[in-house]
This record gives structure tokens, sequence and C-alpha cells, in this order.
């Protein structure tokens, strides 16, 4: 499955190149598109892939609403705000419980591919959270008896930084309703660890678990 995620990504990358190569080989006449005026307004979008997914028992869900502006039909800054909590259960029966925490992501994406009211984007942003979690359901053994007693910690603090390449595509519904889906790899730039554990989920990230990836849903509002 990652395999499919990184595949699409590196299409969305390679029409992007050739595309705008295409573009500075011939002379083509300006459009409606290219002479837009400099804003063309903002659009608000919440992403469903997450929340249902939690819903339908995934082991974390995440909930973000997202601000972007528009320039020039191509040039789209963005501010993604979320909330995110796990429940995750590893092989040894030890649970990590992330608490509902914040995390922001922002960025840009630009639309290479257009035509009136969709397009296809590649985009970057720079994501941070703090947060925090507690694990339990944890087996200490003594060592000389081989007993095992249960042992468990609250409230770990950590907080994580990373980074992201995103290709999606977008298109117009109706009227001032938008709907697109994107893929996202992602890359980790750090992240705190205790003197007692490290955390199992990063929210707004996913498995802290090195680089992955992952993929949203959205449905936009243009005012």
């Amino acid at each position: 499955m990652k395999s499919i995620y990184i595949y699409c990504f590196s299409l969305l990358l390679l029409l992007a190149v050739s595309s705008e190569s295409v573009y500075a080989q011939k002379k083509v006449e300006p459009t409606a598109l290219d002479t837009a005026k400099l804003y063309n307004g903002v659009l608000i979008g919440t992403d469903l892939w997450n929340p249902v997914a939690g819903a339908l028992g995934n082991a974390y869900s995440a909930y973000e609403l997202d601000l972007e502006a528009g320039f020039k039909t191509k040039y789209f800054p963005v501010i993604e705000l979320g909330v995110s909590k796990s429940n995750i259960t590893d092989d040894y029966g030890s649970t990590f419980s992330g608490k509902l925490a914040p995390y922001g992501r922002i960025g840009i994406n630009y639309a290479f591919m257009r035509s009136v009211g969709s397009f296809a984007y590649i985009g970057a942003r720079l994501g941070y959270s703090s947060f925090q979690y507690d694990v339990t359901n944890m087996q200490l053994s003594n060592g000389y008896w081989k007993e095992y007693s249960p042992y468990k910690l609250i409230n770990e603090k950590s907080n994580a930084a990373w980074s992201e390449l995103i290709g999606g595509l977008r298109v117009n519904l109706t009227g001032r309703i938008y709907m697109g889906w994107s893929v996202r790899l992602k890359f980790l730039s750090k992240v705190k660890e205790t003197a007692n554990s490290t955390p199992a989920y990063i929210p707004g990230y996913g498995k802290n678990a090195g680089n992955t990836y992952g993929i949203q849903y959205t449905v936009y509002y243009k005012f």
C-alpha cells in the first residue's frame, strides 16, 4: 500500500515537471486563468478521511480545519490546524494512549495543471505538535525471581516536528463547494523522548516509526 501512495505522488511530481517544461518550450497565448487577479479568495476545508477511519475502529483519529488563500489561481498558502488522539496496543500487550492534542502545519500548494474550478497540485508543509500520553499494561520484571508486575507511565510529555511533500487533485463540485484528495510523504525531523519512554504516535504525523505517508480527503467552502 505504501508503494502505491509513493507511486501516485511520483506521478504527480512528474506531471508537474513535464507540464512546466512543455509550457516553457511553447509559445502559449495567455488564458483567463493566467491573467487572473492577484488575490482569488479564501477556502476553508476539513479532512473527512481520518475522522471516518477513527469512527470505523482505527487506532488513531484526527479532526482538522484548513485555511487556504489563492493567488493568481496558482499559489495557495495554507494553514492546517487540528487535534488528534490515539489508542495503540503493541505486540507485548502494552497500551499507548495519546490524549487529545493539537497540531499545526504551514506551507504552500502550487497548481501545475489547471482548468476552471479544478487543478492538480504539489505542495510542502512544516508541522509541529506538543502532546501528552499514557503507557499502561506494561509488565516489569524483577530479574531475579523472573516475576512480572504491572507498571504504567502517566502524563508523559513530548513534542515533534516534521516536513511533508504533497501531491493532490481538487475539483469544483458545485457553486462554492470543492473536494479533493492528497497523498503525503512525511519526514520526521525530531521527536522528544522522555527518560522512560518513546511516544508511539505523533498527532498530525502518525505512527512514530521514522518517515511515513498518509492520505487526506478534504471538502472545502470558498469565500
